[in-house]
């Protein structure tokens, strides 16, 4: 189907057609919703390659994400859809899972999508790029964001939260709950989130007058298996401490699936907190323990990061790095002591 028709029919330049089509702000909305509408009523669909051509731009953002089958990392892949969809930008996925190849499949993978002439990438990891990554992404020209680093000035665009913070106020909630033999499930540390959130936690107990000795600090994953052969090792020891702050809510579903089958009550014996809020991103949340946890804007990674990529590349906006809040869901798996 060609423009001239879709122009006859709408009564409109072809030239108008053409900046519908591509997004011109200098069309007005009455117009462009008349053209829209007859480009629905004729399902034309625009060569996007004639289209790229023309515009010197693809208008297709390649993601790099770690794995789209859970729902944390699908949960950011909604949210980059989510804002492109509104920007006329289309979104090429590549899902990276084997975490044993982990730096030569990257590499790879950024410069797969490079090669599909992409706008511009975003990278949501468990770990910043490497300096070779960030140094092929920057020879390339093409504006990049980066979710999850612990880069904060690295000359690139970043979307975080504070996770020394809120492992922070995760352990000054179970203390102000009256716990005080507190021990944290780590996430593997070498990541810089885990990290940032062991210390959060060491701060608050510190800050609290708190011992913490190197029984209270259990070297965990980041996956359902690894929280339960965690829990299985605490339980094993002697005595149990009364709460325990997890890397994330996977490893504590995992803690919780060990304590069931040791008859360990949740919260009565032992109280939990993780970081995530999954339950809320999963439509099969309501069949999941109430895990008391610190709520992170998943979708809102997503969100931020392709809007801060989308005004880079439409407008070259300077590098920005963004700090997105969260906040504490009170579930059912802490007591009061």
């Amino acid at each position: 189907m060609k423009i001239d028709e879709i122009a006859k029919r709408a009564k409109v330049s072809r030239s108008t057609v053409s900046r519908v089509l591509n997004n011109n702000p200098r069309v007005n909305l009455k117009t462009r919703q008349l053209v829209n509408h007859v480009i629905q009523e004729m399902n034309y669909v625009p060569n996007a390659a004639a289209r790229s051509l023309a515009s010197k731009r693809s208008s297709v953002i390649g993601v790099l994400i770690y794995n789209i089958n859970q729902p944390y990392w699908s949960g950011i892949f909604s949210g980059i859809e989510q804002e492109t969809a509104d920007k006329g930008f289309s979104v090429l996925l590549a899902n990276f899972r084997n975490a044993h190849t982990y730096i030569g499949n990257r590499s790879q993978s950024i410069r797969n999508l490079l090669l599909q002439n992409v706008d511009g990438i975003i990278i949501a990891l468990y770990n910043s790029p490497s300096e070779d990554d960030l140094e092929l992404l920057r020879t390339s020209g093409k504006p990049f964001v980066v979710i999850q680093s612990s880069e904060h000035s690295g000359g690139f665009s970043t979307v975080n939260v504070d996770n020394h913070l809120l492992a922070y106020q995760a352990t000054e909630y179970l203390i102000q709950m009256g716990h005080t033999n507190i021990y944290h499930s780590t996430g593997p540390l070498g990541n810089q989130i885990a990290n940032d959130r062991l210390a959060g936690y060491l701060q608050a107990m510190q800050d609290h007058k708190l011992r913490v000795t190197d029984d209270h600090l259990i070297s965990c994953g980041s996956m359902f298996d690894d929280g339960y052969w965690c829990m299985k090792r605490v339980i094993g020891r002697q005595q149990l401490p009364t709460a325990m702050l997890f890397h994330n809510d996977i490893t504590a579903y995992g803690a919780i699936q060990a304590c069931r089958e040791e008859h360990i009550r949740v919260p009565e014996d032992l109280s939990m907190i993780g970081i995530d809020h999954l339950a809320s991103m999963t439509d099969f949340g309501s069949m999941l323990p109430d895990l008391t946890s610190m709520t992170l804007p998943i979708t809102q990674y997503g969100v931020q990061a392709a809007h801060l990529l989308m005004d880079q590349i439409e407008n070259n906006s300077p590098v920005q790095n963004v700090i997105l809040p969260c906040s504490l869901y009170k579930g059912s798996t802490v007591r009061q002591l």
